[in-house]
């Protein structure tokens, strides 16, 4: 595309069957890239951004609180720590982030990570969850990604853990 009109907008989406698509793509002169299954809000933005007289703009990072999840690349920040993210795992938690706060049915979940396949078990999203919440939590993920009997998820941001602001408090009562 950019050989025959520079001016075109480029969009991909990419999925967990090409992880290194997005950093490719956008490497290559890709206007945006997008996580597949689309989120409407998130495609639209783009669109729009790209169809005006307004410069072209990339997938925004998401800002949770303590967590930091990138707009194009399968990775987060948690209190500034760098993890690099499976592709289904990025989507699943890029989809709770949009949505911080929101009890998310089981079923919109398997759709936003996996698409209308209908092959995939409930308990794919489980195991995919329970990993992630594990790299959230760094063994507490629970308060990260709380799971709500019978309806689905919810991501919450947890307060900072009292052994964290105790250590904090304990290192400078001993400076002194």
């Amino acid at each position: 595309m950019r050989e025959v009109d520079g001016t075109v907008p480029v969009i991909v989406g990419v999925d967990d069957r090409q992880p290194r698509m997005g950093p490719d793509a956008l490497s290559a002169g890709a206007t945006a890239v997008v996580p597949r299954p689309f989120c409407a809000g998130d495609l639209l933005r783009r669109l729009h951004a790209t169809a005006g007289d307004e410069p072209p703009i990339g997938p925004l990072p998401l800002n949770v609180g303590r967590l930091r999840v990138d707009g194009a690349a399968p990775r987060m920040w948690l209190e500034g720590v760098e993890t690099v993210l499976p592709p289904l795992e990025f989507r699943l938690l890029r989809y709770l982030a949009e949505r911080q706060g929101e009890i998310l049915p089981r079923r919109e979940l398997l759709i936003a990570a996996w698409g209308d396949r209908p092959t995939v078990s409930s308990n794919s999203l489980s195991v995919h969850l329970a990993r992630l919440r594990g790299r959230l939590g760094r063994g507490s993920g629970a308060e990260w990604i709380r799971p709500i009997r019978g309806i689905g998820y919810q991501l919450l941001v947890p307060p900072r853990l009292p052994t964290e602001s105790a250590a904090g408090g304990s290192r400078r009562r001993a400076a002194r």
